[in-house]
């Protein structure tokens, strides 16, 4: 029988608050979307940004109108619509990925080890998430099939999912999602270790911790919503079983977009107090076994990792250092921060100002 009706099932409601949430949310960054993304330059940042947001809502939508309507469907035709539905939600978590990537591959100077590390691990988690589904899709007769709707006296038919047995598959490929996200957020906050023992920050945070915060923040939204489909599947594996997964696209979604303008309005923030306080300058100086016996650097104070569109840092070299220090053979260094009252004082330790000062690409 072939109906055109709205029903009100669980599958639905799952649906409908999962695409409720998004578009919640939309309008409440959508100040901050006009601010940081559309006034800007296109870029590759800008691209990802647009690509979450579409994709997942996208994705949302359709799964809020398959399951709030019902139509006469063959077993082939709801293979498809979950393969649909599979692909889009990997995809989304992919893209979130890069976005995660990007940042960290910034924050640890452009490094090609991180960034050919990272990549291949990238790999190997999209092909072990694709042959789990690929496991748990392989039959359309496991995995879908026809059948009334219950808690209905409309009738029709929709697409169900997994027998109780199988839910363990897919949740194995949502968990290789986060396993590899875990170590994204180790990564983020290693670096800010490292940062912070060659930069001593009072006042505000680095924007290598921003990004450290921002991933751990991603990573305990995602984690909070696949443990809540998770335990939907344990308690209800068919239905609505699967219709909670659009909580994680939903998070997903939500995630990375928050991520980038986030990372953009600290950029631009930093970038203001920087221009407002230009009186703010920091000295480095450093000491060698060069034939002059040592080096004075003068840095003008531009926030590390702040303003990305701008060029490095300028240094002016001075030739200085009365003391000579003959029997110096490794590279000793100090560096001293002359700072307005206003501003954040910084005080370095190391060879020279860390890369990351001005590592990040723009955002």
């Amino acid at each position: 029988m072939s109906l055109d009706s709205v029903l009100v099932t669980s599958r639905g409601l799952c649906q409908i608050a999962c695409l409720a949430w998004f578009i919640y949310d939309y309008f409440l960054t959508l100040d901050d979307e006009i601010e940081h993304i559309w006034f800007r330059k296109f870029n590759l940042t800008s691209g990802l940004y647009f690509s979450s947001r579409i994709l997942s809502f996208v994705m949302l939508i359709i799964g809020a109108v398959g399951a709030t309507r019902t139509y006469e469907l063959s077993p082939a035709q709801c293979s498809i619509f979950h393969w649909v539905e599979g692909i889009g939600s990997m995809i989304i978590f992919v893209n979130t990925q890069l976005v995660l990537q990007y940042r960290l591959w910034a924050i640890y100077d452009r490094s090609m080890k991180i960034l050919l590390l990272n990549g291949a691990l990238f790999v190997v988690e999209c092909a072990a998430a694709i042959t789990i589904c690929s496991m748990f899709y392989a039959k359309p007769s496991q995995a879908s099939g026809t059948m009334a709707l219950p808690h209905s006296d409309m009738g029709g038919e929709s697409c169900i999912t997994a027998p109780p047995m199988q839910w363990h598959l897919s949740s194995s490929a949502v968990n290789t999602f986060l396993v590899y996200e875990l170590w994204l957020v180790a990564l983020a906050v290693i670096r800010t270790v490292q940062t912070r023992r060659l930069l001593n920050i009072s006042g505000q945070r680095s924007l290598t911790e921003v990004v450290a915060y921002d991933s751990l923040i991603y990573f305990v939204l995602i984690v909070m919503s696949v443990l809540a489909v998770i335990l939907v599947w344990i308690f209800a594996p068919v239905y609505p079983g699967f219709a909670a997964i659009c909580f994680t696209r939903a998070a997903g979604g939500i995630g990375a977009s928050r991520l980038i303008l986030h990372m953009r309005a600290e950029a631009k923030a930093r970038k203001e107090q920087t221009f407002s306080q230009p009186e703010c300058i920091g000295v480095s100086i450093q000491l060698s076994s060069s034939p002059d016996n040592g080096t004075m650097r003068l840095v003008r104070a531009r926030p590390s990792l702040a303003n990305t569109d701008s060029p490095r840092p300028s240094v002016t070299s001075l030739n200085s250092l009365h003391q000579q220090r003959p029997s110096i053979t490794s590279l000793v260094s100090a560096s001293v921060l002359v700072s307005c009252a206003a501003a954040s004082p910084v005080t370095m330790r190391g060879t020279s100002p860390p890369k990351h000062a001005s590592a990040l690409p723009p955002v």
